[in-house]
């Protein structure tokens, strides 16, 4: 269960990564070309929310591979000796 959990949230935060990086070009691209909805308040939102699904994804992924660590022991975290 925590696998499907694991690829679920990496899934999440690949998508959050590729929306941040256009959430970060976009709104530059349309200002040199001289467009009005970087001025709008979606655009100056949307960048915050997605950031935030970003760290929260992060934060969830670093939660799963503590908690998997941590119920099989240190000594198979690492691998096999």
């Amino acid at each position: 269960m925590p696998r499907s959990n694991y690829a679920n949230l990496k899934l999440i935060h690949i998508s959050a990564v590729i929306l941040s990086f256009a959430g970060f070009t976009a709104p530059g691209i349309g200002l040199w070309c001289g467009a009005s909805w970087i001025r709008c308040g979606a655009a100056r939102t949307l960048p915050h929310v997605v950031d935030t699904v970003l760290l929260l994804s992060a934060l969830g992924m670093l939660w799963i591979i503590q908690h998997a660590a941590c119920s099989y022991g240190s000594s198979s975290a690492v691998g096999p000796v």
